[in-house]
């Protein structure tokens, strides 16, 4: 946890606190398409809790460690890109007769929308 804290972080710095936010919504949805919404957060909470302290320690940080978590629970529930995240969206690629590259073609763009709607509202916006 503390290894990919740190690097979400280092890569998410260079962009100031939105870019922190863009990071760990990436790196959290990146997961939630691969294995449960429930696991994501489970593995993630982690993260944003050593993210947070790291923040703790710079100036000019309104990130607070109840907006990370809020982050990780919306992206972690923003499982739309692939058919592996979800069960329900298993159940709908033999009745619809659905490829996986129609989950990344449609999925992929609601994810790219969500990114950046709920990192410009959490960024705006910190939870206090």
């Amino acid at each position: 946890a503390h290894a990919l804290a740190n690097a979400l972080l280092s890569a998410g710095l260079s962009f100031g606190p939105l870019g922190v936010l863009i990071t760990l919504y990436t790196g959290t949805a990146l997961l939630t398409n691969i294995i449960s919404n429930t696991a994501t957060c489970v593995m993630m909470i982690p993260v944003a809790a050593h993210i947070s302290e790291e923040l703790q320690g710079m100036e000019n940080s309104e990130l607070n460690l109840k907006t990370l978590i809020i982050m990780v629970i919306l992206a972690s529930n923003a499982a739309f890109a692939t058919p592996l995240g979800s069960p329900c969206n298993l159940l709908v690629v033999d009745a619809g007769d659905y490829e996986f590259r129609d989950f990344l073609r449609f999925g992929g763009m609601l994810q790219l929308v969500l990114l950046v709607s709920t990192c410009t509202l959490l960024y705006a916006c910190p939870c206090t």
